[in-house]
């Protein structure tokens, strides 16, 4: 249990500025005041005040350094606390004062083991005529007789409601439950390293601490299924190597990497430890980083069902060029990127690959697709220099048929074999993405095929196109041929005036959700029959979600149109700089009868306190999503929070705010929820 901290000491000797800093008293004033502020349980005042003689200093002091410490204790916010403590022992590591604190600050949160270790740490490097080397002893005293007296309720639980406890802490999104709830007790530790649920999925970066390799990894790697290594330091990765090749993580099903700048014989070795049991491969290397060829990967996990593989400047050997690669492997989704894949190399890959199910292959000549569609007809999943038509790790098993179609245009594709390939799949594709560059002539004549195509069970569409109207009344009769949509998404559609397609999507009984990306002005105004539409659908309509990517400005007769659409339920706004002018405009418009439950506002370096304000407007909002905001403050976000009564979830991710901000509001809420 946390405890009172026991409040800074007076000014001491042990400085680490200079005489002429010194000659300035005016900073010893801004000290006292601040252990005045402190003693009045003003914490704010006495942290402003310690900074403000800290700053004034030009130097580390040790008595305002506690003092400042000490102060972010009392307010729950121990990283702080821990790093004005670790300042003074590094500015002063033979007076007892830092360790004394830190110390201190790690018992205020019941971590008294580490205390105690801080305080032998104390003692080894104090000298023990100083006055307050028995201190050390006392504390630490202390300390141990905290851990031997202390009920560990979880040790006395019965297994299965311990398991249900661990559980829910291992889900909170709240909890940085390695770092946390390991730290609690020894009996702790024990316990949660040998639930195997807490620890399927391991993820290790740059920004994570060597505690990671030296305290986690042996108790709980036999339990890691999912392991994502991502940009790490040089000492990071040999780390994860020595514990990969001494066989601490035994039991991986999923690799996932990102820059990981090792050699290729080393990372062949360590895909051959994991041969074994690993099943999925997902590797982005980074330019300058060593590739493998793709048939000695294979080699090494020959039972990889899923491989990803991202690599830049073609610097991979494919096909017949590589000797290696296995004449048949069991690979079922196969996702390929590199600037030198010929067809023939990808012929050459894909006639091993008899039991494929879902591919994604970038930057192949335009010819070939023919070639891709004969070799490979049990396909569900199809991405073809696009973007990856499905995420790692969907199970493709149990679908019947082409679920899932990406392709990206360029003018060297046959339009009758895209033509060939929805037709075929027409009664069986559920997510179409289609991104569209084709500047040629008789625009209307080549792809009018595609009109007569009927997606029975098309429930996503995603369409991109800034450049052909003819083309778009081509895809606005497509759209009309779906009456199963239910998500929309048309991106840069610049040259048209939108009315098109707004009235093909407006006789879609089922459609939910409509995106719209980088339009221009004039295509979201002839969207306004569409938006009229829904409106004067009242509660009939389908329309419950609005997303705005990089769309910078709304006319006034949308927003009129939106806000009264009795259905819809959530906005998303992202990217769209001049957001901060129109959201306005739509709360004032919305704020009698909105239906609106759920908001994000992303990315928008316009959006202002006053926009935050005016959304209090919206009383019926229960979700709110403020993420890379840089111009609110945490008294515009407070205040938000405290005026909306209905708010039940507010997720912040502004780089201005700390994690405390973000604690305040969920605290603020669950006392709401419970009063």
């Amino acid at each position: 249990m946390a405890q009172k901290s026991k409040g800074p000491d007076l000014p001491t000797g042990h400085t680490a500025h200079t005489q002429s800093a010194v000659q300035n008293c005016s900073w010893i004033s801004f000290h006292h005041s601040s252990v005045q502020s402190f003693a009045n349980a003003d914490y704010d005042a006495a942290i402003n005040s310690s900074l403000q003689a800290l700053d004034t200093l030009g130097a580390p002091h040790l008595s305002v350094l506690d003092t400042c410490a000490a102060a972010y204790a009392m307010k729950g916010e121990f990283d702080k606390a821990m790093e004005a403590a670790e300042k003074m022992i590094e500015c002063a590591p033979t007076a007892a004062a830092g360790y004394l604190r830190s110390g201190e600050t790690l018992a205020q949160q019941g971590k008294h083991e580490h205390a105690v270790k801080v305080y032998e740490q104390g003692q080894q490097k104090v000298p023990v005529d100083d006055e307050r080397y028995a201190s050390l002893e006392e504390r630490k005293a202390a300390s141990n007789a905290q851990i031997n007296k202390r009920l560990d309720f979880l040790t006395l639980l019965p297994i299965d409601v311990a398991d249900i406890i661990i559980e829910i802490l291992s889900d909170d999104e709240d909890v940085d439950f390695d770092l946390v709830c390991m730290d609690v007790s020894r009996a702790w530790q024990t316990i949660i390293a040998d639930y195997p649920l807490a620890w399927s999925s391991f993820v290790i970066s740059r920004s994570d601490s060597d505690r990671a390799f030296f305290g986690l990894l042996p108790l709980v790697g036999r339990h890691v299924k999912s392991l994502w290594l991502e940009d790490m330091e040089a000492h990071q990765s040999q780390k994860v190597i020595d514990a990969i090749t001494s066989g601490q993580f035994g039991n991986i099903q999923q690799l996932e990497t990102l820059n990981w700048n090792v050699d290729s014989e080393t990372l062949l070795k360590i895909l051959s430890r994991l041969g074994n049991t690993l099943t999925k491969l997902i590797m982005v290397v980074g330019k300058g980083d060593q590739a493998p060829s793709l048939g000695r990967l294979l080699l090494a996990c020959p039972k990889l069902k899923l491989l990803s593989y991202q690599i830049d400047e073609g610097r991979m050997l494919f096909g017949d060029q590589d000797p290696q690669i296995p004449g048949k492997c069991n690979i079922k989704t196969l996702m390929l990127n590199s600037e030198s894949l010929s067809n023939d190399v990808a012929d050459a890959i894909l006639r091993r690959c008899p039991n494929l199910q879902g591919l994604r292959i970038g930057q192949c000549t335009g010819d070939g697709l023919k070639m891709i569609l004969d070799r490979c007809p049990r396909l569900k999943l199809f991405g073809f220099n696009g973007p990856v038509p499905v995420q790692p790790g969907i199970s493709v098993d149990d679908l019947p048929g082409m679920q899932q179609i990406a392709i990206r245009y360029t003018k060297e594709i046959v339009p009758e074999h895209v033509i060939g390939l929805l037709r075929s799949s027409q009664t069986t594709l559920q997510n179409l993405t289609f991104t569209f560059f084709d500047e040629g002539p008789n625009i209307s004549k080549r792809w009018a095929g595609l009109k007569d195509i009927k997606g029975v069970n098309l429930k996503q569409l995603t369409y991109t196109d800034g450049f052909s109207m003819d083309m778009h009344t081509i895809i606005a009769t497509v759209i009309q041929n779906c009456h199963a949509l239910q998500s929309a998404m048309l991106q840069s559609l610049s040259h048209v005036s939108g009315s098109t397609l707004g009235s093909a999507l407006l006789m879609l009984p089922n459609l939910r959700i409509l995106t719209l990306s980088k339009m221009s002005n004039d295509c979201i105004a002839g969207l306004k029959l569409f938006f009229d539409g829904h409106a004067n659908k009242g509660k009939t309509s389908s329309l419950l979600k609005i997303i705005f990517h990089k769309c910078n400005d709304v006319p006034d007769p949308i927003l009129e149109a939106i806000s009264a659409i009795k259905t819809l339920q959530e906005i998303d706004i992202v990217q769209c700089m001049w957001a901060n002018e129109w959201l306005v405009k739509f709360t004032d418009l919305s704020s009698t009868h909105s239906t609106l439950k759920a908001m994000c506002l992303a990315d928008i370096d316009t959006i202002t306190d006053d926009v935050l304000r005016s959304l209090t407007k919206l009383s019926s909002l229960r979700e709110l999503v403020l993420t890379n905001l840089l111009e609110i403050t945490a008294d515009a976000v407070e205040g938000l929070v405290d005026n909306m009564k209905n708010l039940e979830t507010v997720k912040i991710d502004c780089p201005q705010f700390d994690n405390h901000i973000q604690e305040r509001i969920r605290k603020r809420l669950k006392q709401r929820k419970l009063k």
